[in-house]
């Protein structure tokens, strides 16, 4: 199993590469300019701070443009997929992420440049000719940008599409929501989600965040879930993987720290699966674990097999290369992007010199 996964990964980066090398070259030469949006925007009943968000929706030829990042794809119902022959692939499906605000310190500016990506992509199976669109898509701060056109929001993904002189544009996907909600008892900084009939909601008290559930038809008796000591950081976004609910927080510092993954079993009580700097995948023999962690080293694939520790796993792929990291500036930044489809790995690729 191991080798068949080596050689298909050796053949997708050979043309990921390419199709990285192409739009490289492209963005030099081809940029536009964007600015943020002066009118509100609410998504699934979110409503989007672009001031001080990292990955802003942009405005480009009076159009309004949504970062297709992780969670923000997964808030719609989307998936991003790369495949050897048919490149950038969007896909609809029923995934849902809890709304996830990106929030940063500074302010961001009223306009920016982006580029237009050259490689090949597809939404739902159609082929999107990027040179022939009035309304291209968008490559911002590395993250793909699509236009939440009528042709996009409504005929192709079939969102509830609306726009208001007071209220602003608002979209509404069909995806099964984690959805989060107002209940004033319950206020803080995250949100509080609902899944399978509970409100899961999160208390901090002094440096500990509290996990508990409630009943949607009895708040009054709340179970708890789990419990854990912070830093710094106290934000715990929730999202569905694999249909059951996960959550994840981080702990420690950036450098000595670490991004702890949970699940919530049936009971309702949530255990790690998977704890450091990493992105982790189910397939049929196991778990994949990338290690993106500030080491930066190559041979960080892994595949630990079904029933096994970690300390099992065994090093996967080319060893010369560094895997589900992109570089930028002086360094790496994670990359999300990598998908296991029966046997096959698509992953994003680099070279470590």
């Amino acid at each position: 199993m191991e080798k068949k996964i080596f050689t298909l990964v050796a053949v997708f980066v050979v043309c990921l590469s390419f199709m990285l090398i192409r739009e490289e070259s492209f963005a030099a030469e081809k940029s536009v300019k964007v600015t943020l949006p002066k009118f509100n925007v609410t998504i699934n009943e979110n409503k989007i701070d672009n001031l001080y968000r990292e990955y802003p929706l942009l405005v480009y030829k009076d159009m309004t443009y949504f970062p297709m990042t992780w969670y923000d794809c997964r808030l719609l119902g989307l998936e991003t997929k790369w495949t050897q022959d048919e490149g950038f692939k969007i896909v609809q499906g029923k995934v849902t992420s809890s709304y996830v605000p990106y929030k940063k310190k500074h302010k961001n500016r009223n306009s920016y440049n982006a580029t237009i990506p050259t490689f090949e992509i597809t939404a739902n199976g159609n082929l999107i000719d990027d040179f022939k669109e009035e309304y291209p898509l968008l490559s911002f701060n590395n993250v793909i940008y699509f236009p939440l056109t009528w042709k996009f929001a409504h005929d192709t993904f079939g969102w509830e599409y609306v726009w208001d002189k007071s209220e602003g544009l608002m979209i509404k996907s069909n995806n099964p929501q984690v959805t989060t909600v107002n209940l004033p008892k319950y206020a803080g900084e995250n949100n509080v989600a609902v899944f399978d009939g509970y409100y899961y909601f999160v208390e901090t008290i002094n440096n500990t965040n509290k996990v508990y559930r409630v009943k949607e038809n009895n708040l009054s008796n709340k179970e708890l879930v789990y419990s854990y000591e912070f830093d710094y950081n106290n934000n715990l976004p929730f999202y569905t993987r694999d249909k059951a609910l996960w959550f994840h927080y981080h702990v420690g510092t950036a450098v000595m720290g670490r991004d702890v993954y949970c699940k919530v079993n049936n009971n309702g009580k949530a255990i790690v699966e998977e704890s450091g700097y990493l992105d982790f995948k189910n397939t049929s023999k196991g778990i994949l674990e990338i290690d993106q962690g500030p080491s930066q080293s190559s041979n960080n694939l892994w595949l630990i097999p079904t029933g096994q520790e970690r300390r099992d796993g065994k090093s996967i792929g080319n060893p010369n290369l560094i895997y589900g990291l992109h570089f930028v500036g002086t360094g790496y930044n994670p990359d999300g992007s990598t998908i296991v489809v029966d046997d096959d790995i698509y992953i994003y690729w680099h070279l470590l010199i």
